[in-house]
């Protein structure tokens, strides 16, 4: 029995250490928008998944504008006090482009 609850509270340790380091986010994104507010970063980008991704290392960055040149693509990393999504003044129409607002949950 005592061996039994050793086990089953390693098990639970082991789960709530793994649970600590997992992040994960959703996304809206809204094609042909992209966010007028400041741009803290812009990074080369081969695809839209890519700068999500860069955008997900950084605390600070609740949005991006992504614009898909050729083979490259232009990735701006934006910080926002509230999201662009709810304010309408802050998107522009801009063929190609791609605006992604991130929401973290940690």
């Amino acid at each position: 029995m005592i061996n039994s609850l050793q086990i089953l509270f390693s098990i639970a340790s082991i789960v709530f250490a793994i649970e600590e380091h997992l992040k994960s986010a959703y996304f809206i994104v809204k094609e042909n928008k992209r966010s007028t507010g400041q741009t803290i970063k812009t990074v080369c980008s081969s695809s839209l998944m890519t700068c999500s991704q860069v955008c997900m290392r950084h605390s600070w960055c609740t949005s991006t504008n992504f614009l898909k040149k050729s083979n490259e693509g232009n990735c701006e990393l934006k910080k926002h006090k509230f999201s662009p999504i709810t304010d309408d003044s802050k998107l522009t129409d801009e063929p190609g482009s791609t605006l992604q607002c991130f929401s973290r949950a940690f």
